[in-house]
This record gives structure tokens, C-alpha cells and sequence, in this order.
């Protein structure tokens, strides 16, 4: 599953800052005192609870029982976050206002986890009294607020204006006052403390608001002695959009010393914010192109064609300053945004290439912009659609729909997108499906969507075919019998034998699947027996012994000190993770799995964004697909530092084989995208990846 954020778009917005960069490989974790043999059965419970996300009140009372050991009754509570039944919410109301700190900011991190689907006004009032009370609780209360911005917006202000609030408060208050719309912009002064949490907090705050005010304390910093970590938000924040006409000139000034600071991400945030900047920031990223650190250049592919867009010559220097692919495909998606026919004549000459990647780029690419020029239509596709390879045919779909002026693709576009549906390939009818549903569904494709299910509930590659086909269906059945805009009769071209074959559709074998996609059908829905996907799943089929043995190999051993271990062997070098089996051993089970099955040998990372993430574990190299079920996600307010493992999703419980390393600090993805374990030697390496290198080989050990 893919994390959804391009490689361009997160270039180009900035993607978080560096953490501090640790002296050295972690050691091993201190061990913690393992439960009582007695508590195992109780845990491997909790574990079929939260798999099978029907809630059970003797697992939950068991769990949570005074002499409950401390970090079962977390995973519990986390648990519970998950689900939606009555008794869950007031679990977690108990224990937040309980005499333990850790199960208080479990059940704060819980109900705010619960709070996406909305919770009652008593009980945001309870968070909200937590969050300014200065408990243990105070901080995970401050971002199970965050979706509510009027509320967090006065606990933002109050605790950001309370010198004795708790430090670790004050730190998630400035963040969230970043990630949420219309919460308060933190006082300029908070950028300028000596405390690095605090002041990289605060940065990454203005970084995300742009606000002149906040742009002038950033310079002010930029001036001073500053950790790393700092001094690479600092540069995020100063481009255009925050500096203005004003500040630019002192911004520019500022960001020509940065690109030169000998931390790579200081010199990726810099060249990045120069770019915004225009023909006048031109030269500094000139030089940056040939810059030692290969992220750097490919961060300055990004800024140096945004600051000289529509030059030819521009376009001349990015291509010839590497050759290596990764860079000359940040600079066809970098010049997909500018107008005429830019591309290279080299990438021209890539449709024929012998290297299905180098054909699919100029399928998604450089047609698309040829086509724009010439004002042509889809039958410019027809070759790359008819490739050997499927990701090149998927590919040249997203390239066909990149090629006319949104939301109109080129003539000829939906007779091709119907073809695509009944490819061969999972991998293109996915993307044929997903297309059709992102569009204007004709209910004369109902039949062809119904008969398509057969296939898709077929599929082992991934599950976005069926994603695509149930939201088609969902989207047709409303338009065709809505009531068109202005009208007050509803349209009559929907057939009653299409509402009977839509509820005889057979469910897909994942119980968790066929829940997710019941709400992507909308009102008219396949008569599957699951429970309403706003409530529980059933059951996953696992008996109790299949958890137990999960706890022993793998929870019991990481409470002790001795948690798994990845190997992670690549074309760079070599890397090792220590795994969280405490916390998140259902998904540390499937890598583990996965990995005895030797699944990720000899794939590629095929994402690397610098500053952001290293991305690996899809078979197909596309980014789009897995393992052909989906596991659940186990939440934690585990941060996103740099070298952190996650899991990678497009949506609620959509991971599978898919995950990610951070490369820098990302307190966005906190929360939200499940944590399993974090790099413990081989910092050299992690800094050295480049998309497309390969995973040699990925083991667990003990």
C-alpha cells in the first residue's frame, strides 16, 4: 500500500526536518520486567481483540485490572482506540483520569485515535481539561485534540502561554499549532530557545504556516549557532510564501549560506526554499547541482527547474549534471508542471528503451506533456498501453489522465480506461478501476464493473482492483438515482438486475477488507455478512493458540530486552532494526513472515524522497502493490524520528508488505501510520539510500 505523498509534491512542500543525528549504533534495549506467565493467555487476547476489532468486555476487564502488568494494559488501551463500541469509550475515560501516568496517556492517544469518527462533547471536554491540567496525560490529550481545532485552538494559547506548563506539553502544543488550520501561530520567541525540542518544535511550526512574523524570527535564527535539526526548519520556512516581497531579499542571503552547511538535510530544506524564490536564486542552486550527497541533488533538480522554469538552457544543465535515473526522473516530474514540450531529447528516446522503468517514465512523463503541446488525443498512449511489461501499461494510464487539462483527459481517453479493465494484469486493472471511479462513473460500465468483480475478488497482488471497482459502483448508484443538480427528479437509468447482482457480489476472504469496502459502495451495498463498518469486524479465523504463539516469539522477548532484530542487507550496505514487539507484534509477525518467504530479496526501494522517507516491500516496483491481504494498523504515540520504521498505507488497516524508514524527524505521521521498530546500526547506510537501490536480502533474527 502506498503512502500517498509523491515524490514531487514532497519536495516541493518541504518534508519535515532532520532529528539530530545520534553519536553511533543504538545498543540493545534496557529489558523491563516480563509479566507473569499468567498474563500471557490475557495478552494473546487483547491480540485477537484488536485483530479481529470486535470488542470483548472480559479480555478488556482482565486487561485493565489493577494488577494488570502496566504495558498490557497500554497495548489495551491502544486497542481500544480502534474500536468503536460504548464500553471501549468509557474504559479509556476511567483510566484518563486514573492514578497511573502511563495508562492516562494511553487512553488520551486512544481517544483521540477514536475521535476521527467522532466522540461526544463531554468527552472532548474531559480531553481538553486534561491537556491544560499539566498531568502526565497533558501532551497526548493536546494532540487527540488536534481534529478539533476550536478546542485545541484555546489549549494551544493557554498552554503556550503558561511558562510552568509541562515541557513535553508546550512541545506537542507548538506542533500541533503547525498541523492544524486555524489553530494560533506560536509567538516568534519560541523559535529562539537554547532547548533544541523546543526550538525545532516551534521551527516546524512556522515552517508549515508561513507567516512573515514567524519568517523574521527564522532569519534572526539562521544568524545564530543552531543545532542541525534546527537550522534545517529554519530553511524550510524562509521561502517565498512566508517571506513575501519584503523578506526576500534577506531570505535569499540567508538560504545561500544554508545550502552550503555541511548537514546534507540543512542543504535539502535550503536548496528546496531557494527555489521558491524565482530567476533570482538561480545561481546558488546551480551550484548545488553538482553538490556531493546525491539527495541534495536530486532536492536541487526540484529547486533549481522551479526557480528557472520555462529556460531550455535550465533544462540542459539539470539533465547532464547526473546521469544517474533517480535524478533524470526528478527532472521529467519537475518539468511535468511546466508548460510547451520541455523534456530532454534523450527521454524522448526512452519509449523503446530496453529498461521497462526508463519506458515508464516516458510513458507517464514525457507523452503527457508532448501531448498537452499538441493539443493530441489518448491514441498517442495506444503503444506504452500495448507495452509487454504491466507497470509500463500502468504507467501510460496515469500519464493518459496526467495529459489533458484537468479534470478532462485527451479524446479517447474512457474507451482506453475500458480496455485497461479487462487486462490481464491486477496491477493495470487497478489503476484502470481507480481511474474510472475518480471520474464521471457511466452506469453503462455497471455491468462491465459487476462482471469485473468476478476477476478482482481473484486477485493476490493487492486489493486496489476491488478498492477501485466498489467506489466505481458506489458512485454510479448515487449519480443514477440522485436527483441531478437543480432537479428534483432523480435520474431512472439504473436497472434493477444490476441492485441484485451488486448484493449477490461475493466478499473478499479478509473480513477486514470486506468491512473497509461496504462503505465504498454507498447506499447499495453487497449482502455480505459483516458487521457495519463503522462497528466491529469479525472474526479473522486465527484461534487463540495462533496469538499465544505470537506473545511468546515475539512480546515476551522484546518486554525482556530481546526483542527481533531485521537485518536489512542493501546494494549500500547494511542496516539493522530493532523491532517493536511490544507494541506492535501483529505487524512485526507479518514482516517477519514475509521475510522467512524471502519476499523482499531482490526488491527495490522504489521511493526515496529526500529528507522524508526510504520506501521498499512492493513487488511490482510501482509503488501500488502487496501481498494480497491487508493487516491491521496498531496505532502508538511512538514518534517519527529519523530512522524509524512504519508501515505503509493507503487508507485504515491497509498495510501488507509495504513500509518505510524515515529519514528525518516527521511528528505528522505520528499517530497515524503504525510504528514497529527503529534503525539501530548502519546510520551511514540509511543516509546513503537511493531510490532504486536494492534490498539484497531482509531477514528477523532472535
Amino acid at each position: 500500500m502506498p503512502l500517498v505523498l509523491s515524490i514531487v509534491a514532497s519536495l516541493t512542500l518541504g518534508a519535515t526536518s532532520a532529528a539530530q543525528r545520534p553519536a553511533g549504533p543504538t545498543a540493545r534495549p534496557v529489558a523491563t520486567r516480563v509479566p507473569d506467565a499468567r498474563w500471557r493467555r490475557p495478552w494473546a487476547a487483547v491480540l485477537r481483540m484488536a485483530d479481529r476489532r470486535s470488542y470483548d468486555s472480559a479480555t478488556v476487564a482482565t486487561a485493565l485490572a489493577s494488577d494488570a502488568p502496566s504495558s498490557l494494559a497500554v497495548v489495551t488501551l491502544h486497542a481500544l482506540g480502534h474500536l468503536r463500541a460504548h464500553e471501549g469509550q468509557a474504559w479509556l475515560l476511567a483510566s484518563l483520569r486514573g492514578s497511573s501516568p502511563d495508562r492516562a496517556a494511553a487512553a488520551a492517544f486512544a481517544l483521540g485515535t477514536r475521535g476521527r469518527a467522532g466522540l461526544p462533547d463531554s468527552t472532548w471536554e474531559v480531553l481538553e481539561s486534561v491537556a491544560v491540567g499539566g498531568g502526565p496525560a497533558a501532551a497526548a490529550a493536546v494532540r487527540a485534540l488536534a481534529t478539533q481545532p476550536g478546542r485545541v485552538g484555546r489549549v494551544v494559547r493557554r498552554i503556550l502561554a503558561d511558562s510552568a506548563a509541562p515541557r513535553a506539553a508546550q512541545i506537542e502544543a507548538l506542533i500541533v499549532s503547525g498541523l492544524v488550520r486555524d489553530a494560533p501561530a506560536p509567538p516568534a520567541a519560541w523559535i529562539a530557545p537554547a532547548d533544541t525540542g523546543v526550538a525545532r518544535a516551534a521551527g516546524y511550526a512556522a515552517a508549515r504556516l508561513r507567516r512573515p512574523a514567524l519568517a523574521r524570527a527564522l532569519l534572526a535564527r539562521a544568524a545564530q549557532p543552531s543545532p542541525s535539526s534546527v537550522l534545517a526548519l529554519v530553511a524550510r520556512g524562509l521561502g517565498r510564501a512566508a517571506t513575501g516581497d519584503s523578506l526576500a531579499d534577506s531570505a535569499r542571503r540567508a538560504l545561500a549560506g544554508l545550502v552550503q552547511h555541511r548537514d546534507p538535510v540543512v542543504r535539502t530544506e535550503a536548496v528546496l526554499a531557494l527555489g521558491t524564490h524565482g530567476a533570482a536564486a538561480a545561481d546558488p542552486l546551480a551550484a548545488v547541482l553538482r553538490d556531493p550527497n546525491a539527495l541534495v541533488r536530486q532536492a536541487a533538480v526540484v529547486g533549481f527547474l522551479a526557480a528557472r522554469r520555462g529556460d531550455t538552457g535550465a533544462v540542459r544543465l539539470a539533465w547532464q549534471a547526473d546521469t544517474a535515473l533517480h535524478l533524470r526522473e526528478a527532472v521529467l516530474q519537475a518539468l511535468g508542471a511546466w508548460g510547451g514540450d520541455p523534456m530532454p531529447a534523450e527521454a524522448r528516446a526512452w519509449a523503446s528503451d530496453a529498461d521497462w522503468k526508463r519506458r515508464a517514465l516516458h510513458a507517464q512523463w514525457v507523452l503527457p506533456s508532448r501531448v498537452r503541446y499538441a493539443l493530441g488525443d489518448a491514441a498517442a498512449f495506444d503503444a506504452p498501453l500495448a507495452d509487454a511489461d504491466a507497470r509500463v501499461r500502468r504507467a501510460a494510464l496515469e500519464g493518459m489522465l496526467l495529459a489533458g487539462a484537468p479534470p478532462f483527459p485527451p479524446r479517447g481517453t474512457p474507451e482506453r480506461l475500458r480496455r485497461a479493465t479487462d487486462d490481464a494484469s491486477p496491477l493495470v486493472r487497478a489503476a484502470a478501476w481507480g481511474a474510472m471511479a475518480r471520474g464521471v462513473p457511466d452506469t453503462a460500465d455497471v455491468p462491465r464493473a459487476i462482471a469485473a468483480w468476478a476477476v478482482a475478488v481473484r486477485d493476490t497482488v493487492d486489493e486496489d482492483a476491488r478498492t477501485g471497482i466498489a467506489r466505481f459502483l458506489g458512485v454510479a448508484y448515487g449519480r443514477a438515482t440522485a436527483p441531478a443538480p437543480g432537479d428534483t427528479v432523480p435520474r431512472r437509468d439504473w436497472q434493477e438486475a444490476w441492485t441484485e447482482a451488486i448484493r449477490a457480489l461475493p466478499p473478499p476472504t479478509d473480513p477486514a477488507e470486506a468491512a473497509r469496502l461496504m462503505g465504498l459502495f454507498g447506499s447499495l451495498r453487497p449482502a455480505w455478512r459483516v458487521a457495519d463498518p463503522e462497528m466491529d469486524v469479525p472474526a479473522t479465523g486465527r484461534p487463540i493458540a495462533w496469538y499465544d504463539s505470537v506473545v511468546r516469539a515475539i512480546v515476551w522477548p522484546a518486554l525482556g530486552g530481546r526483542p527481533p532484530r531485521a537485518r536489512l542487507v542493501t546494494s549500500r550496505g547494511q542496516l539493522l532494526i530493532t523491532l517493536d514487539g511490544a507494541t506492535a507484534p501483529l505487524t512485526v509477525e507479518n514482516l517477519s513472515r514475509l521475510a522467512r518467504r524471502r519476499y523482499f530479496d531482490g526488491l527495490a526501494f522504489h521511493r526515496v524522497v529526500p529528507a522524508f522517507v526510504a520506501q521498499g516491500g512492493d513487488p511490482t516496483g510501482t509503488g501500488s502493490g502487496g501481498p494480497g491481504y491487508a493487516i491491521r494498523d496498531e496505532l502508538s504515540p511512538t514518534p517519527y524520528e529519523r530512522g524509524t520504521l512504519g508501515m505503509a498505507l493507503s487508507g485504515p488497516d491497509t498495510g501488507g508488505s509495504q513500509w518505510f524508514l524515515t529519514l528525518t524527524w516527521q511528528p505528522h505521521l505520528t499517530g497515524g501510520y503504525t510504528v514497529f521498530g527503529r534503525v539501530s546500526a548502519g546510520w551511514e547506510v540509511l543516509d546513503a539510500l537511493r531510490q532504486h537501490d536494492l534490498i539484497v536480502r531482509l531477514s528477523v533474527v532472535p
